[in-house]
């Protein structure tokens, strides 16, 4: 600093007559005066400081409290090039503060000397960002950042001085700083909170002025030069100084910035780009580094969580390895959840990885809300990215998003036009695969990165989408590195929802991390990592910590409410605690009463303001409070400005404000009285009902309607919930959409409203798409009963026709479908005579406009409306005539829609029908016309760019190769697995069933139990038809497997929802399926076997007529047959022989596939044995052996062995019998059948020393065991 000489007698004076002030620190000169400061140079002990006194401020106690607070939060800062504060107090003239002397001199003084060079320009820079991003941590903003306060030392390293107008974040009243250097929202020119993004502004204003001798900006006029800080283009340093390089021009211009969250948003990210600047490309500069902290977020040290990170690291290794799964750290309010991910986040961030983050909020009515927010999160950041960079990340993005960018559209907007999706229409009824979809794109974004984080703050307050999107990803999160990381309360009101969320992720999760209350050393060190670099003694340290407790938060708050009451103060390198006070300061070790009790020294109006914050929610815009308060928004600003400043909000986006932590939020709201609190919301549901445009205020207003004077104003309710309900439908939300409809319609009631049908259709839908299929019906039925329209009626019952065809009701989805047909003028003819000519003409006609193209796709208006329809009840019921078992009528079904398809022309109907009539050709066995009708569909499904179309078509492709005999479901087990996330959930389970079926029937029983996983991992806890007709899978695996009690529980289920719905003959089938398979695995082939068999054979069915995986009870009657010859006395052996003689007569009409035909031939060949023709049966095995080979059956191979083995027996050659009746057994060990290995022994003595776990495993190959024996087999079969 530049001194005066000369002793001033009458200043020494002055500090000499003060009470109490120090008599060793002699004052040597004047350094400079303002209107409220005086600097002077002072000595101490032969060492020089600086002396400042203060004489704005009034030296009475509460002027002292003030300087000693500000003092205090300074000496937190701790870094070495932050001049150090030694000593404050009072003296007659005002409080003063006794500094570090800084030698040297201003930066302005070199500048004026000659522009810097940009060398030396960089030097003095680095300098200074790591102590004013220190400050920024802190909480702290510089607000005078100029060459002025710069002093450059003897050694060339610049000091930031003057901390003269520090203050927390927000605006003040008054234009602060020196105006050539302010930022925009600095001079109240932005309506933007003042943060340490301003101190960058100016930081990039002096860089400017450094290397060019000139300000960027010049007038006389002082609103003048303001209005130019906040509209004026940015200079190009270069245009003064054209040797500058490229990268450092950039990076000044961005700095000067207009809007903040176009600048740095931290000194961190200033300074990696500082260290990067002599490489890099110019275009780095003008993009944003990593997201970073607001200025005001400080983020201190984390103390005593050693183990429990380490828990996280060592996750993340596995993450990063290819093992995904999840974690959670649970811990009560205030115990450093966040603060504990945020360590792991921001050191995975630092590594290139992808750390996605949402938190989840107790009021927030917006579906997805934590990952919609996370996602537009990270698009914020590619936006302003370099152009190559920009590029290779958007590609990252359209590869994880697939062929579902068209379905993301609605979780993000700029999401989809990113990745270049194209528009698809009428996505309403896509909600599944839109469920989907954003599970897909979370986990293609793992893959792509080869390690991120989706981090889910509080999810004890989760949404119900995210937990439908969440559940979706579980099947494929353990192959992908991915790691999704919650934190939740663990307090008694949330453990349920904390339970929910670790059974929804099953067990991919698989680390929780419990924090404890912290030990008393880690709180000493929590406390002291908060007073910075100054020291306090350890007593002091630890009655501090005492007084706290173990709660991180508390601690927090305990430290900043003594530092308000100016108890703490910088004394010569030390703190100087004063006890007495702290003994009387009256402070509690609850969070919630220290955040009252910092509340509490707000004024009336900022607790208003903050109030209604806290009731909009955690976060909350500065005019939207300022409406709900009746004040100006520049007062709001300013009020929030002051609860910056006492550490309640932080500056968010925009004009946005957020709590610092949800405990102020609750103490907010703590007092208000239930009639205040409705009051209050009822203000913000007003406030915001007048923002139209903003999907998010729809939800928001309908919110707080709700909790608002409902009694008041139900009619509000009542249209804001029903506004709510239908954009949540859209946005593929149904569960949230109910509850907005549900509190409709109580409102309606209680105005005495009629809601319209409109109303009750949205209703129904939205318990049809959670499962609710009962209660659905009852809202559809409310519309019809409403609806006068006949049109619109038929809309109403084509939903009932499919609500129906979802609880598996054909008969009452087919009356739907033909009321609403006869709605439309098209009538369904009860006579099969008239349906038949109908049909033919209806075809005649459809055909003629395919051929001819007139009137292809011409169809508008209500026209259009009407076809659409047509071809929405035509392929209900040709669904619901399926599940009848009627061919026939399924057949003139999709005959019938040939006709509307082709007058709505290419289309989502159009590509559903053709694949409809492709399955028809397939089962008429005419497969080059069935591919045809396929490929048509393809084509249109794929140009309209609708991954659910597609994986519809290519569905039907598979159904119609395995109904039309053209394979055994290899191309359906394609499609699902190559479609599976965009097919509706019905067709999904219908086909995995399928596959199981055929999977079992094989003996894979690994590979059924895999794939009844992944059926079941889609299938809601809400989808109880679904689930009922999935159980009979699920008795056939459990029966496979051994597991009696779960076997029978599901042939249980099966009984209890036929019960409801007797005439279902699909259901009825795979009943008797399910309970002989179970019967003939568990060896119980007595009467409950006869009774079944007698049963089934009541029906008349005739083996073609049922569905090929239905076929399976012929294979388990031969089977039971076959088992009660071989254990038959000898008096029944001839009546056992003729039945199964019958059954496996009926095997063989059944066996239209290889699999089948194989079982029919070793059944045979048991035959033989039970007839006392050992050789024949060999011969007939040996016959059939190629065949055999290829099947990949298990199931096939041990019975074969069986009948081998036992054949050998009786040929006497008992080693060779053992031989082959090992190799059974090793199939029974391999495919975990513990019954059959049971059976093997007790009949050839094998393997006395091998056990099966009956709790079975998922997804192991059986390809080795089911081939590889067979080879052997064959050599035995010559052999013998």
């Amino acid at each position: 600093m530049v001194s005066t000489s000369g002793r001033n007698s009458t200043v020494t004076g002055n500090f000499e007559a003060a009470s109490g002030s120090f008599l060793d620190l002699e004052v040597i000169s004047e350094l400079g005066r303002s209107a409220e400061t005086v600097v002077y140079r002072a000595r101490r002990g032969g060492r020089d400081y600086t002396l400042k006194l203060l004489t704005g401020l009034s030296a009475d106690e509460r002027g002292l409290t003030v300087i000693r607070r500000e003092a205090a939060l300074l000496g937190c800062v701790d870094h070495p090039n932050l001049p150090r504060i030694f000593e404050v107090g009072a003296s007659a003239s005002g409080p003063y503060l006794v500094l570090e002397y800084i030698d040297g001199h201003p930066l302005s003084e070199l500048i004026r000397a000659r522009p810097l060079d940009e060398a030396t320009a960089l030097r003095l820079v680095a300098d200074v960002v790591p102590p004013l991003a220190a400050a920024h941590r802190a909480g702290l903003v510089h607000r005078d950042v100029k060459p002025d306060n710069i002093i450059v030392g003897p050694d060339g390293t610049a000091r930031l001085i003057d901390f003269g107008l520090v203050r927390r974040h927000g605006p003040q009243d008054g234009r602060a700083g020196t105006l050539r250097y302010s930022a925009p929202e600095q001079t109240g020119m932005l309506r933007r909170p003042v943060d340490g993004r301003s101190d960058l502004y100016a930081l990039g204003v002096l860089l400017f002025e450094s290397v060019t001798g000139w300000m960027p900006y010049h007038s006389l006029d002082a609103d003048e030069l303001a209005r130019m800080h906040a509209q004026a283009p940015i200079p190009d340093p270069r245009s003064v100084r054209p040797e500058l390089s490229p990268p450092f021009a950039a990076l000044i211009m961005r700095l000067m910035a207009k809007d903040p969250d176009d600048r740095y948003p931290s000194g961190e990210a200033l300074l990696a780009d500082l260290r990067r600047l002599p490489v890099a490309d110019p275009a780095v500069f003008g993009a944003p580094a990593a997201p970073a902290a607001r200025g005001g977020s400080a983020v201190g040290r984390l103390v005593g969580r050693d183990r429990e990170l380490s828990g996280l690291v060592n996750r993340w290794r596995q993450v990063r390895s290819g093992r995904g799964g999840a974690a959670i750290v649970e811990g009560p309010a205030g115990a450093g959840k966040s603060r504990l991910v945020r360590e792991l986040t921001t050191a995975v961030a630092s590594e290139g990885g992808l750390v996605l983050y949402g938190k989840c909020l107790p009021d927030d009515p917006v579906p997805l809300a934590p990952l919609r927010a996370a996602v537009e999160r990270h698009l914020r950041i590619l936006e302003r990215l370099a152009p190559f960079e920009r590029e290779q990340a958007v590609q990252r993005l359209r590869r994880a998003a697939g062929r579902g960018g068209p379905l993301l559209r609605t979780l993000s907007p700029l999401l989809a036009d990113l990745v270049h999706a194209p528009q698809v229409g009428e996505m309403d009824h896509h909600h599944e695969q839109f469920i989907n979809a954003v599970a897909a794109f979370l986990l293609g974004l793992g893959d792509e990165f080869q390690g991120a984080i989706l981090h889910i703050d509080d999810v004890h307050w989760l949404d119900d989408s995210t937990r439908r999107v969440l559940q979706q990803m579980i099947n494929r999160l353990p192959g992908t590195p991915l790691l999704v990381l919650a934190t939740s309360r663990d307090d008694t009101d949330n453990l349920a929802a904390l339970a929910r969320f670790g059974a929804d992720m099953d067990a991919t999760l698989d680390t929780r991390i419990l924090l404890r209350p912290l030990d008393r050393d880690a709180v000493i060190q929590l406390v002291a990592s908060q007073l910075g670099g100054l020291g306090l003694s350890d007593a002091e340290v630890e009655e501090l910590a005492v007084r706290a407790g173990g709660n991180p938060f508390t601690v927090g708050e305990y430290v900043h409410a003594v530092i308000d009451a100016g108890l703490l103060a910088p004394s010569w390198g030390t703190w100087r605690l004063d006890l007495a006070g702290l003994d009387q300061l009256d402070l509690s070790d609850d969070a919630v009463d220290l955040v009252l009790q910092r509340i509490d020294g707000l004024s009336a109006d900022s607790r208003q303001v903050l109030t209604a914050g806290a009731a909009t929610g955690r976060r909350f815009q500065a005019d939207l409070v300022a409406a709900v308060c009746g004040i100006e928004p520049a007062r709001a600003r300013a009020i929030l400005a002051e609860a910056e400043s006492r550490r309640l909000v932080t500056a968010s986006s925009g004009e946005g404000y957020r709590f610092l932590h949800d405990r102020i939020r609750e103490a907010l709201l703590a007092g208000l009285t239930p009639a205040t609190l409705r009051r209050l919301h009822q203000l913000i549901a007003e406030v915001l009902e007048a923002r139209a445009g903003d999907p998010g205020s729809v939800y928001l207003a309908a919110r707080h309607y709700a909790l608002g004077e409902a009694e008041r104003t139900p009619g509000k309710v009542y249209e804001s919930n029903l506004a709510a309900g239908r954009l949540a439908l859209a946005d593929h939300a149904p569960a949230e959409a109910r509850d907005f409809l549900l509190v409709a319609a109580a409102a309606a009631g209680a105005a005495r409203l009629r809601p319209a049908p409109d109303f009750h259709v949205a209703l129904g839908l939205s318990c049809a798409r959670t499962g609710r299929f009962g209660e659905a019906l009852s809202h559809l039925d409310e519309a019809l009963r409403a609806e006068p329209d006949q049109l619109r009626r038929a809309g109403v019952l084509a939903q009932v026709a499919l609500v129906h065809t979802s609880a598996w009701n054909p008969d009452l989805a087919l009356e739907a479908v033909r009321e609403g047909l006869a709605a439309l003028g098209r009538p369904l003819p009860r006579g099969r005579l008239g349906l038949a000519v109908t049909t033919l003409a209806s075809l005649a006609l459809g055909v003629a406009v395919g051929r001819t193209r007139i009137g292809f796709g011409t169809a508008g208006g209500r026209r259009r409306d009407r076809y659409r329809l047509q071809a929405v009840l035509y392929d209900a019921g040709a669904y619901a005539s399926s599940l009848r078992m009627r061919r026939s009528l399924r057949v003139l079904m999709n005959l019938r829609a040939v006709h509307p398809a082709n007058r709505l022309g290419p289309g989502r109907e159009y590509a559903r029908h053709m694949a409809g009539l492709g399955v028809i050709a397939d089962a008429a066995r005419r497969p080059r016309l069935a591919d045809r009708l396929y490929d048509r569909a393809a084509r249109v499904a794929a140009d309209l760019g609708d991954p659910a179309l597609v994986g519809y078509v290519e569905w039907k492709r598979g159904a119609g190769s395995h109904l039309g005999g053209r394979d055994d479901g290899q191309i359906w087990m394609t499609a699902l697995t190559e479609h599976d996330r965009w097919l509706e959930l019905g067709d999904y389970l219908t086909g995995v069933a399928a596959v199981c079926a055929q999977l079992i029937k094989r003996g894979r029983t690994n590979d059924a139990e895999a794939w009844y996983a992944r059926g079941k991992a889609r299938l809601s806890s809400g989808a109880e038809a679904e689930g009922a007709a999935f159980s009979a899978v699920a008795a056939a695996i459990a029966a496979q497997r051994g597991r009696a009690e779960e076997a029978t529980g599901w042939v249980e289920a099966l009984r209890r929802f036929l019960a409801a719905d007797l005439d279902n003959p699909t259901q009825m089938i795979n009943l008797y399926a399910a309970h002989i398979t179970v019967l003939v695995e568990l060896g119980e082939i007595g009467e409950p076997f006869e009774r079944l068999t007698a049963a089934f054979g009541s029906l008349g069915m005739k083996p073609g007529s049922i569905l090929p995986e239905q076929r399976m009870y012929y294979v388990y009657e031969t089977l039971g047959r076959l088992a009660q010859c071989h254990q038959s006395s000898p008096e029944r052996q001839a009546a056992c022989r003729a039945a199964a003689e019958q059954a496996v007569a009926r095997l063989r009409k059944a066996a239209d596939t290889k699999p089948l035909r194989a079982f029919y031939r070793v059944a045979r060949a048991d035959l033989e044995v039970l007839a006392g023709r050992p050789r024949a049966a060999i011969r007939a095995l040996a016959a059939a052996e190629l065949e055999l080979l290829p099947l990949d059956a298990p199931l096939i191979a041990y019975e074969s062995a069986l009948v081998r083995a036992r054949a050998l027996r009786a040929m006497d050659e008992p080693a060779q019998a053992r031989t082959h009746a090992r190799f059974a057994l090793m199939l029974a060990v391999d495919q975990q059948w513990p019954r059959r290995v049971q059976w093997i022994r007790g009949e050839f003595g094998v393997g006395e020393h091998t056990s099966v776990n009956p709790t079975g495993s998922t997804g192991a190959s059986s390809h080795r065991t089911s081939s590889e024996p067979n080879m052997i087999m064959l050599a035995g079969s010559h052999r013998a």
